[in-house]
């Protein structure tokens, strides 16, 4: 699954997150369904998710768009 999903306060790295009716919901979602996110910049919050450790191979943050607020996300598949 790859968007912008809008948790800036989920810690990916840690797995911890307020416990409130969205972020700490979707790390849940996360966790039971093996979801590893892929993106490691904090200021990022757009995401890349994937249930196979082999399939994603590189990630890679761009400068943004044209005039988006978002960073390209650029990730290749195994």
């Amino acid at each position: 699954m790859v968007g912008d999903f809008n948790l800036p306060l989920i810690d990916w790295s840690n797995k911890t997150a307020p416990t409130d009716d969205i972020h700490s919901l979707c790390l849940q979602f996360c966790n039971n369904f093996g979801l590893t996110q892929y993106v490691d910049d904090d200021n990022v919050l757009d995401l890349v998710l994937t249930n196979d450790p082999y399939i994603i191979s590189s990630v890679d943050i761009a400068e943004p768009f044209s005039n988006s607020d978002h960073c390209v996300v650029n990730f290749k598949l195994s």
